[in-house]
């Protein structure tokens, strides 16, 4: 493993956790701030989501860790302060941002496509500057979450239904670039990453980048979320990495990544009765959460893969956290989904707090590294 080899944490639902009393504790079961605990198992990266105004205009937060600007500024001083490089995961919209959802602003809806353009602009200048002005460094920045179906729907939204749409790439290239451009004025030092959901999908990855790399500015890194029980093998992981290898010159990361460490229940998005292991994968427990993490470790390693980064491995089981409000799937427009704690069972720490084995995976990997360098 490299020496600059990246292993981050989306630490995002963290005040949240801690506002409703959840707390971390090492191996030995000793009280620790999380950072610290990230820290000495590895991790050298925070990834930081940020919502543009996650709240109604009554001020109810729709929940998922609260993720405005302050929350955002918070967890990043926290980070540094730990020792962390930040990456900023800039999601355009009010609340999540996925593959599945690019739900214009609020402040936004009533713009047009030049209005819309210029406020990608300046709010991401804005956002940027808000950083610098607390003496922060923004490592990196994804310009939008999960981005190879569009961004800002309607207005750049690439498929409708299966099919792309008319001018699709085109208006998501011109709103993405219009944040890139704010980047690189703002903080030229600041590497940008480009963020696609179907990480197990090395076809959809080809169909994206063909379509998208030449209309894009110049950007430099590649992000892919990687689920195994939502994306595919491993393998068709590999074969994004190796294509994407091949033809562009971007670094590589898997950029969120979970696997869970038991079963779940009714309220988790994960559980085996919903999403049985796929061949080849271990099985929802806490030794099968290390052996997922220890295979992805091979396959980065092999791959040359710049970094990886574990979604909210903090996100433990506290009563009251919810990954949504119900002003928050009134947002979404989302009326069929349960609320509450959907991604305890995924978190690098049980539901009490206390670091589960998996946590331990690059520390050991360096651990057995340095040990065969020794006996050469």
């Amino acid at each position: 493993m490299k020496k600059d080899f990246i292993y981050g944490a989306d630490v995002s639902s963290l005040l949240t956790v801690e506002e409703l009393g959840g707390t971390f504790s090492n191996t030995k079961g000793e009280k620790e701030d999380l950072f610290k605990i990230l820290k000495s198992n590895g991790f050298n990266l925070a990834r930081i989501r940020l919502f543009v105004n996650p709240a109604t205009n009554k001020g109810v937060s729709y929940g998922g860790g609260h993720n405005n600007l302050e929350t955002a500024l918070r967890l990043a001083k926290r980070a540094v302060t730990a020792g962390f490089k930040l990456l900023l995961n800039i999601h355009y919209s009010d609340f999540w941002a996925t593959a599945n959802n690019q739900v214009l602003p609020k402040e936004w809806t009533k713009l047009d496509f030049a209005d819309l353009e210029y406020k990608v602009y300046e709010y991401t200048k804005e956002v940027v500057n808000a950083f610098t002005s607390e003496n922060l460094c923004l490592d990196y920045i994804q310009v939008g979450n999960e981005v190879n179906r569009g961004i800002l729907w309607p207005f750049a939204k690439v498929f409708k239904g299966k099919k792309p749409s008319a001018n699709g790439y085109d208006c998501l290239a011109i709103l993405l670039n219009a944040g890139i451009k704010a980047i690189r004025e703002a903080s030229p030092t600041t590497k940008i990453m480009i963020h696609i959901s179907d990480g197990g999908n090395p076809e959809a990855c080809a169909e994206f980048l063909h379509e998208m790399e030449p209309r894009l500015f110049k950007f430099d890194a590649l992000g892919l979320s990687y689920y195994p029980y939502f994306h595919g093998e491993l393998s068709e992981l590999e074969a994004s990495l190796l294509f994407i290898a091949t033809y562009y010159p971007y670094e590589r990361f898997i950029v969120e990544t979970s696997y869970p460490y038991d079963d779940g229940d009714e309220v988790t998005i994960v559980t085996k009765k919903k999403y049985p292991p796929k061949s080849g994968l271990p099985g929802y427990t806490a030794l099968g959460q290390q052996r997922y993490l220890e295979s992805l470790f091979e396959i980065a390693i092999a791959g040359n893969i710049k970094g990886i980064c574990y979604f909210e491995p903090g996100w433990i089981n506290v009563e009251g956290l919810t990954w949504a409000t119900v002003e928050g799937l009134k947002y979404l427009k989302q009326k069929n989904l349960p609320i509450g704690n959907v991604w305890f069972n995924q978190a690098l720490f049980s539901k009490t707090g206390l670091a589960l084995q998996a946590l331990a995976v690059k520390k050991n990997l360096e651990k057995k590294t340095k040990k065969e360098a020794k006996a050469k």
